[in-house]
């Protein structure tokens, strides 16, 4: 595999994520695979670009919580 292009963007990618999500009924990490198989990116390489991003990172982070792959944060009930 390749590293992340340059033109790669987080606003780019953002909206690759997203419209993988919405249309095709994917789960945010499991976008973010999809995203790095088709474009021939390692998964290291968009660390970056989901740490740049706070709406994929707090997407990410309570899809993985839902998911019991990482622990929850407390939360105030709301």
């Amino acid at each position: 595999m390749i590293e992340l292009d340059q033109r790669v963007t987080v606003n780019n990618f953002q909206t690759a994520i997203e419209s993988c999500v919405h249309k095709q009924g994917m789960g945010y990490l499991e976008a973010v695979m999809w995203y790095c198989e088709k474009h021939n990116i390692e998964i290291e390489a968009v660390a970056s670009l989901i740490k740049k991003s706070e709406v994929i990172k707090t997407k990410l982070e309570a899809e993985c919580e839902d998911h019991n792959m990482i622990q929850k944060k407390p939360r105030l009930p709301i």
